[in-house]
């Protein structure tokens, strides 16, 4: 008897701690996103200085912060069609007697699921890629850019 009650209390634990994660996930992926966003729109401000000069440091720095927010969007656009498909697979698989649903409507839809949840992660891990290699670069624009303004 004690075992289930045990089995059954860490069962409760990993739900509230899932859940946690989950929030997390989607916190981060949103952070990444806005840091993107405000990157881009730097760069984009420097455009119109009149000391600005134009670098492959720069150039790179923009081409891969541009990717990252298009990654960024793809992710949340993945994140949401990742939990659409688990709430349509949690609705099936709980209507499943009443409404007379096969194993196979329930399979298909978790495939998809599956495949979102996969999707969502490859994309963050790009995301963050992207973002980390326009931030070297950026970087190494901003030193040679301001290097008479900052040394």
């Amino acid at each position: 008897m004690s075992n289930l009650i045990e089995k059954e209390e860490l069962h409760k634990r990993f739900i509230r701690w899932d859940a946690i994660r989950r929030n997390y996930f989607s916190v981060i992926i949103n952070l990444f996103l806005t840091f993107s966003i405000g990157l881009l729109s730097f760069l984009l401000q420097e455009l119109t200085k009149s000391d600005f000069t134009k670098n492959t440091f720069y150039t790179i720095g923009l081409i891969s912060i541009f990717i990252s927010v298009v990654i960024g969007i793809l992710t949340s656009t993945s994140r949401f069609f990742d939990f659409k498909y688990t709430a349509r697979k949690i609705r099936l698989t709980e209507k499943k007697e009443e409404k007379n649903i096969s194993y196979n409507d329930i399979d298909c839809v978790n495939k998809k699921k599956i495949f979102y949840e996969t999707l969502t992660l490859k994309l963050f891990y790009l995301q963050v890629i992207t973002f980390i290699i326009s931030i070297i670069f950026n970087v190494l624009f901003v030193l040679t850019q301001y290097k008479d303004k900052l040394f």
